[in-house]
């Protein structure tokens, strides 16, 4: 096997990955930090509504309440059970949009914006899925929604 030269124009801590790793990792990270900070807030959007529900720290609901913001999109068909679509993290409703402009057209959407992103309260003492399936589930109960296709 041949022995390994080090080039003499680099320092010597360029010869290991993980310096270049973290160096990398901080410089994007930087810079997400950047264009998250400059950005400007978009527009409260008109459609959207909001709801106060309970908020959640793992299987306990508090008796603070949280700001729910969702967007309920009636087609009129009631043969339909209504569609649930739900977002990644991090994200938001709005993101799809294009999918909800197509199921829109044959089945009621229940598009929230989970508590933590978006327009949803963004200060919640849990981040959990199953704190978030706790306020989808107080969502669609205050919306008297018995039956529901899940899409995300």
């Amino acid at each position: 096997m041949p022995a390994v030269t080090k080039s003499p124009h680099r320092p010597a801590y360029w010869h290991s990955w993980w310096v270049v790793f973290v160096a990398v990792y901080v410089f994007l990270l930087l810079v997400s930090t950047c264009i998250r900070t400059t950005k400007k807030p978009t527009a409260f959007p008109t459609d959207l509504r909001m709801l106060e529900v309970h908020a959640v720290s793992g299987e306990r609901l508090l008796d603070s309440a949280v700001q729910l913001a969702y967007w309920d999109l009636d087609s009129g068909d009631k043969q339909h059970p209504p569609v649930i679509v739900l977002h990644g993290s991090p994200g938001q409703g709005r993101e799809l949009a294009g999918l909800s402009t197509h199921l829109s057209e044959r089945y009621r959407l229940i598009v929230p914006d989970l508590p933590g992103f978006g327009h949803s309260a963004h200060s919640i003492p849990d981040y959990s899925i199953r704190a978030h399936a706790h306020y989808v589930w107080q969502l669609l109960d205050r919306l008297g929604v018995e039956k529901v296709h899940v899409v995300g």
